[in-house]
């Protein structure tokens, strides 16, 4: 199944990215379509660590897209089309069933 987000996951997520962008500075960010929500992590990370549970970061889903790198200042509308290209492109790959 794509996932579409509605106004209010909308509203959700951009509010998360502004607190996780103006808290951290540069960050990077993922989406999860299974649990609809946004993953961060302060730039730089180690990559080989972003799905291990570590002292004060949760795991970042098997699952989870990569979004996109932000720095501060950054318009959260920037984050919300890249989202939207993703969530796009995940749609236009969806294999069709003909019968």
């Amino acid at each position: 199944m794509i996932p579409t987000i509605s106004p209010l996951e909308r509203a959700y997520l951009q509010g998360r990215f502004c607190s996780r962008l103006s808290t951290l500075q540069e960050i990077a960010v993922w989406f999860d379509p299974q649990s609809r929500k946004i993953f961060t992590r302060s730039r730089p990370y180690d990559p080989a660590t972003i799905h291990e549970n570590r002292r004060g970061m949760v795991a970042i889903p098997i699952t989870a897209i990569f979004v996109g790198n932000y720095s501060h200042p950054c318009s959260s509308a920037n984050f919300l089309d890249d989202l939207a290209d993703i969530l796009g492109d995940l749609a236009a790959s969806k294999p069709t069933l003909t019968v």
